[in-house]
């Protein structure tokens, strides 16, 4: 018998080394960069106009982010890495029917019970693999802990 965690690492070598190669764009950020970037530095990536627009619910044009590196939508995988060649992100495509099949059977989801009064819990459940401080990505805590209703 296979377990969940064979299956995952069995999943994701198959993506790895699949034929359908991600998209690679580099850049000169590193991730300790992004890290210990404060809120001051952040806020002014983002023009303060541009800021404001969005906030007043007004639409964002093309024209408006000219200077920002854009990536059109695509089927494949889309991989950012930083000048040191460490991925700072992932963006996947998630086929239309594997959301459908998500609507449609949430209700089989573990149920966990809503605790009210505490900032960290929520009623969300982070099925996902990641691997910020390692070589290989890890399943999350509630993918582990749901096992395989997750």
């Amino acid at each position: 018998m296979v377990n969940l965690k064979d299956q995952v690492a069995k999943r994701y070598m198959e993506w790895k080394y699949s034929p359908f190669r991600p998209i690679q764009v580099k850049t000169t950020t590193i991730v300790k960069d992004l890290l210990t970037m404060t809120k001051a530095q952040q806020i002014k990536v983002v023009p303060a106009d541009l800021c404001k627009k969005f906030q007043q619910g007004k639409k964002v044009m093309p024209e408006d982010v000219k200077a920002f590196t854009t990536c059109p939508s695509a089927p494949e995988p889309l991989v950012m890495k930083g000048k040191n060649k460490q991925t700072l992100a992932l963006r996947l495509c998630i086929p239309e029917s594997f959301l459908t099949t998500l609507k449609e059977t949430k209700h089989l989801l573990s149920q966990h019970p809503e605790k009210s009064g505490s900032r960290s819990q929520y009623k969300s459940h982070n099925y996902c693999l990641w691997a910020k401080y390692a070589d290989h990505p890890y399943m999350s805590a509630d993918l582990l802990e749901d096992k395989e209703s997750a």
